[in-house]
Parts: C-alpha cells; sequence; structure tokens
C-alpha cells in the first residue's frame, strides 16, 4: 500500500472553514486529518490504517485521544454540517428555480423536490404540499 496524503485537501480545508466550527487549531487538524484519510482509506478503517495514509503521520495514538478525551462535542460539529447542508440545498435551489411564467395563476415550483425510490427501478418527483392545502383539509 503507498502512501496518499502529502498534505490536506484544499477543497476540504475549504469546507471545514465554512462551517465555522469552533475548535482550537490542533483539534481542527486532526477532524481534518481523519476526515481527509477516511475519504482515500481503501482498507478496513481503523486509526491505525487512517494514520498510514500520511507521508508525515501523526501518532495514532494522537487521533484516539482527538476523539476519546478532546474537549468538543460531536452534536456542535453534526449542527454546523447540517446548518451548513441547508443553506446550500436553498442556495442551489434558489439558482435553479426557473422564474414563474406570465401567467399569475400559476404556482411557482417547490425548491424542496426531492426523489423517493417507488421500487428499485421507478423513482418519482414529489414536492411538499403547500400550507393552504393541509389547511383546507383541516390537517393544520
Amino acid at each position: 500500500m503507498l502512501t496518499r496524503i502529502l498534505h490536506n485537501s484544499d477543497q476540504l480545508y475549504s469546507f471545514f472553514n465554512e462551517l465555522g466550527l469552533n475548535l482550537m487549531l490542533p483539534q481542527r487538524q486532526h477532524l481534518l486529518n481523519m476526515a481527509d484519510a477516511l475519504l482515500v482509506c481503501e482498507d478496513v478503517k481503523t486509526l491505525a490504517a487512517l494514520q498510514r495514509q500520511f507521508v508525515q503521520a501523526p501518532d495514532a495514538s494522537n487521533m484516539a485521544d482527538f476523539l476519546r478525551i478532546s474537549p468538543w462535542q460531536a452534536n456542535d460539529v453534526r449542527d454546523a454540517l447540517r446548518q451548513h447542508q441547508v443553506a446550500r440545498l436553498l442556495t442551489e435551489a434558489e439558482k435553479s428555480s426557473t422564474p414563474p411564467e406570465s401567467k399569475p395563476s400559476q404556482e411557482k415550483p417547490s425548491p424542496f423536490s426531492q426523489q423517493i425510490p417507488d421500487s428499485a427501478d421507478n423513482f418519482r418527483a414529489v414536492a411538499s404540499p403547500p400550507a393552504h392545502r393541509l389547511e383546507s383539509c383541516g390537517a393544520i
């Protein structure tokens, strides 16, 4: 197995910066190293295998200590990731939605359409129903 990581991915570094995580510099570096190694590791993903992905390998116990005793909360990272994903989806939806036609009665397509599997081979697009339709049914 060849060592794959000489330095961390610039795209991954930018992504973590966009999350705005409140981590100290060593914590950020360990998180970045682990994420980068997880992306390229082809073996079973143990801490030792992740550590072997780097040319200048950090001690595997450093990664374990980061996960076990470092003062950060996984929920803080998850929350930042969720907020980033929602903001990015909304931005992409606004970019891709077409302007409404000149007809005033036509509804603007929902930016929250998604593919839901109907079966293994068939997919259909569905969108969240507008709130006024639910109100007329007495659901709200």
